[in-house]
């Protein structure tokens, strides 16, 4: 889970796009997406409740062991 400061979720532009990113999450089913479970608001937060996902990120492993092998590659983008 995670929270973004009402403040800065209601500057517009970010307003947006944050409601389309949140929209978006809300329809896709994939197993290489993590999934959106809910979203709340208090007075000062925004709460966003993701899947938790183990494993660290596609890009830290980029960073580290430098360019994925197209069949490697191939598993995260199918």
């Amino acid at each position: 889970m995670f929270y973004l400061m009402h403040a800065t979720f209601f500057l517009f532009s970010f307003n947006l796009k944050i409601k389309r990113e949140i929209s978006t999450m809300k329809v896709i089913l994939h197993p290489n997406v993590i999934r959106l479970y809910e979203v709340m608001a208090s007075k000062t937060k925004i709460y966003i409740v993701l899947e938790l996902v183990t494993g660290g990120e596609l890009f830290d492993k980029i960073a580290i062991k430098g360019r994925l092998k197209e069949d490697e590659a191939r598993k995260y983008f199918q």
